[in-house]
C-alpha cells in the first residue's frame, strides 16, 4: 500500500487469542514494502483475520497494490502454501480461518544444485500473468509473453523472486518436478551455478 499508516489488521480465534495492529501501527517510510508478522496461535483454532484502512483506498485503486497472506510456520523458517489470503479491499475485508498443522521435521532442499551456492532471494526468477483472482495462468519460464498475457485486460504481467520461489513453491513440489522447475530458476536464482565443475 502506498500509504501503510493507513492500514492495519487483527486476528480473532475462538480460544480467546487476539493480534491487534491497528492503523497506525506501521509508520510512513513503509510504503510498498512487504511486512511481515508472526503469531503462535493454536494448531485446528478458528479465527478470523480482518484488515482496513481508515481511507478506504486498502489494496485497490491508484494508492493499494499487494496482498495480505497467512502462512503456517515452519521451524526452519519457511512458510507454507497459502491458507487465507486477501488480495483486495477498499475499506474492510475479513476471512475466516482453521489454524493448519505444521511440519515440525521439514528440511527443504535449495533450488541451488550445490552446497557451495547460495540462493540471491531478491533476483527476479521470472513473470507470471495473474487473472483478476490473483491466480496465476501462465508463466515467462514456460514461454508465456507480456503480450499474451495482457491480450485480456482483466490480467495483469507480475514479477517474482527467488525468495518468493523457495518459499512458496520449491518446497511443496516432488523430487522429479523440482528436477524440471531447477531449469527454469537455478540460472536465475544461483547465478554462481555455473562456475563449479
Amino acid at each position: 500500500n502506498y500509504r501503510a499508516f493507513e492500514t492495519g489488521f487483527g486476528i480473532q480465534c475462538d480460544d480467546g487469542t487476539f493480534v491487534n495492529f491497528g492503523p497506525g501501527s506501521f509508520p510512513a517510510g513503509l510504503e510498498m514494502a512487504e511486512i511481515t508478522e508472526s503469531f503462535l496461535l493454536e494448531e485446528g483454532t478458528n479465527c478470523r483475520f480482518v484488515i482496513e484502512d481508515t481511507q478506504g483506498d486498502g489494496l485497490c485503486c491508484d494508492v493499494g497494490q499487494g496482498f495480505a497472506r497467512l502462512y503456517a510456520g515452519y521451524p526452519s523458517g519457511y512458510r507454507s502454501k497459502v491458507f487465507a489470503e486477501i488480495l483486495r479491499f477498499e475499506l474492510q475485508a475479513a476471512v475466516n480461518f482453521q489454524v493448519p498443522p505444521t511440519l515440525t521435521n521439514y528440511s527443504p532442499e535449495s533450488i541451488c544444485s550445490s552446497s557451495r551456492d547460495m540462493l540471491v532471494g531478491d533476483a527476479i526468477a521470472g513473470m507470471y500473468c495473474a487473472d483478476n483472482s490473483g491466480t496465476s495462468i501462465g508463466d515467462s519460464n514456460s514461454s508465456m509473453t507480456k503480450q499474451e498475457c495482457l491480450a485480456d485486460s482483466n490480467n495483469s504481467w507480475q514479477s517474482y523472486n527467488c525468495n518468493d520461489v523457495e518459499r512458496d513453491v520449491w518446497v511443496f513440489q516432488d523430487q522429479a518436478t523440482k528436477a524440471f522447475l531447477r531449469s527454469w530458476w537455478e540460472s536465475k536464482c544461483c547465478p554462481e551455478h555455473h562456475t563449479f565443475s
